[in-house]
This record gives C-alpha cells, structure tokens and sequence, in this order.
C-alpha cells in the first residue's frame, strides 16, 4: 500500500469498484458517465488512492491489480 493510501477495511466496496471499472472500460467509458450523470460519481473513486473517473496515482495498488486483469477494450493496455 502506498504512503497515502488508507485502508478502510472495506473489500465489499473495492469489489463493488473492480467490477463497475471492468465494465467501464469494457463499455468505453460509458459506465462512468453515467454514473456521473446520476449523482453516483462516489463509485468511479478509487478505494485506495482516491481518484476519480476510474483512474488512478501511479504506483497505486488496486490499479496494480487491474492492470492484470484485460477486457476487449484495455486488451494490451495499461491501466491509468
């Protein structure tokens, strides 16, 4: 975990993260625009580092963890 990173003790809601940002970049961003649009930006910031929009610091420890995980839109791509 990095130095600003804070852990909440919440794995339920970083869950809750990893798969509305797997299918945001699965949709082409569409995901987090609309959660934006309807009032719930709060689920497109990152549990530990605290970016919003599904992206995140770098050197950011769950970004390390999706940056494992491919979908058809970040095939080959890194995720930041």
């Amino acid at each position: 975990m990095m130095e600003n990173e804070k852990d909440y003790g919440a794995p339920a809601f970083e869950q809750v993260y990893v798969a509305l940002s797997l299918l945001d970049a699965d949709s082409t961003e569409d995901i987090a625009a609309w959660l934006n649009e309807n009032g719930f930006a709060n689920l497109t910031c990152c549990p530990r580092c605290h970016v919003d929009d599904f992206t995140h610091v770098e050197g950011c420890s769950l970004a390390r963890l999706l940056k494992g995980v491919e979908t058809t839109e970040t095939k080959g791509e890194e995720v930041y």
